[in-house]
């Protein structure tokens, strides 16, 4: 079973691909005037600053449940990135 650090870490990486794709789509038309192998490039690109930038909110979620820290901590991380139920169910209905 996951603890809940790692279901906001699940959660966090999915809203970090998501995004990724949003850019990706975003920018088609610019994409498409490159090559296949450009075009993968630039995708492989946006993909890894996404994941580059989650990398340090993902180590301290590590951190809070190793340290034995409370649920509230991990309600604030929630809270501050936008992540739990209500808050993934609104950003599927937009």
């Amino acid at each position: 079973m996951e603890s809940s650090a790692e279901l906001l870490i699940r959660e966090l990486r999915q809203r970090g691909r998501l995004a990724a794709a949003q850019v990706v789509r975003r920018n088609a038309t610019t994409f498409a005037s490159l090559s296949d192998a450009d075009r993968r490039t630039a995708e492989a690109l946006v993909h890894a600053v996404a994941a580059r930038l989650l990398a340090e909110p993902e180590s301290r979620l590590r951190l809070l449940e190793s340290d034995g820290s409370d649920a509230l901590d991990l309600d604030a991380v929630a809270g501050l990135f936008g992540l739990g139920e209500e808050s993934s169910a609104d950003a599927r209905a937009s």
